[in-house]
């Protein structure tokens, strides 16, 4: 699926979320169900975030990439006391450098990863209440490749693909529906959320 789609599922749902526990959510809560809904892809150079960072959309580049970030990051937080968040980034931007696409970031495991990573970097912020919004975006993200005639490795590191219908292939009209109706979805709750 593209990303644009996932980031309609994503905060259609966090709105959702906001709607039934009678939140109110602000720009950050929306961003980070948005990045949430947009990480998984972080693992194919072609992905939403990797065509930002990376100069080719190539596995060496993306090897490449993350792993100076990785190497950045652990530098910068033993130069700078007290910059805990960064030690949490560091096995990410690894795990990333060396996954394959649908991999470890479309599984459970990457789900808890990066869902407790972001909860320990909001927490250092006082941000911890964005791990919600961004958690439902990335475990949705994998709930709707599970879609996908591709399937994902859900029970990582086991190799075997889930693949549920198969109905939703990048840019079929099944994904443009699905599109559409989560953006409508997303402008309906957060009227409602916001005026209702």
């Amino acid at each position: 699926m593209t990303g644009k789609t996932h980031i309609s599922i994503g905060v259609a749902a966090s709105f959702c979320a906001a709607d039934a526990l009678g939140i109110m959510p602000g720009a950050e809560y929306i961003a980070a169900a948005a990045v949430g809904s947009m990480l998984p892809d972080i693992d194919h150079p072609g992905g939403m975030l990797n065509r930002k960072i990376l100069p080719a959309s190539n596995g060496i580049d993306k090897l490449v990439i993350y792993v100076i970030l990785a190497f950045l990051s652990g530098y910068l937080y033993m130069k700078n006391s007290g910059m805990g968040s960064i030690l949490y980034i560091v096995p990410i931007f690894l795990i990333v450098a060396f996954s394959k696409h649908r991999g470890v970031t479309h599984s459970m495991l990457g789900s808890v990863v990066f869902a407790y990573a972001a909860y320990k970097i909001g927490f250092e912020t006082g941000r911890e209440s964005l791990a919600f919004p961004f958690a439902i975006g990335y475990v949705l993200h994998i709930v709707a490749d599970i879609f996908n005639s591709g399937g994902v490795q859900l029970f990582y590191p086991a190799k075997k693909r889930i693949s549920l219908l198969k109905a939703f292939k990048s840019g079929s009209a099944g994904e443009k529906t699905l599109f559409l109706t989560f953006s409508l979805l997303a402008f309906y709750m957060a009227f409602k959320v916001y005026f209702g």
